[in-house]
């Protein structure tokens, strides 16, 4: 008589039943590699998309938080250039890149500009223009008499208005009144 196998014996020699069991391992090996992969590259999507939104919330910070004071303004008009002359305080926390000037003659109707400059100004730190160092701005047909309008752009796209300051005489402004 022959005595019965034991299961594992049996299973073995059953090569139907090893092969689906492989076979289910390798599709459950191959279905979490894949979805290993898609996750990690998700991730990866993920960590770069927050990257980028935190250096342009960065950005914006520091553009908002740029302060230029500008005062003492005064325009001289000789030979179709405006010289700008000025004193230009960096109040802010941030440093700040002047780049370029815009003026406009609102007398004649013209304007023109410099994007040659490269002002740098740290926290704290206070520029003079005067006639020596002045930036200038080609507009034909203008001179000091005519009534100037102007402002710097920084890196950062903000824009610092200069206005000229005009005194108030007293006996004009009690004439006003009346």
């Amino acid at each position: 008589m022959t005595q019965p196998l034991s299961p594992n014996k049996e299973l073995w020699k059953n090569s139907k039943g090893i092969s689906g069991i492989l076979a289910t391992i390798f599709l459950v090996l191959i279905v979490l590699f894949l979805y290993s992969n898609v996750f990690i590259f998700i991730l990866n999507q993920n960590t770069s998309f927050q990257e980028g939104v935190d250096e342009v919330n960065q950005d914006d910070m520091d553009r908002s938080s740029e302060k230029i004071i500008v005062s003492n303004v005064n325009y001289i008009a000789a030979e179709n250039q405006v010289y700008v002359e000025a004193q230009v305080t960096n109040d802010g926390p941030v440093s700040v890149r002047i780049i370029t000037l815009w003026v406009i003659d609102t007398t004649i109707q013209k304007y023109g500009y410099n994007d040659t400059l490269s002002i740098n100004l740290k926290t704290g730190d206070t520029l003079i223009f005067t006639e020596s160092n002045a930036p200038r701005v080609a507009i034909e047909d203008s001179n000091s008499s005519n009534l100037f309008t102007s402002w710097f752009v920084t890196d950062r796209g903000n824009c610092i208005s200069l206005e000229e300051e005009q005194g108030i005489i007293v006996a004009q402004l009690a004439q006003g009144i009346g």
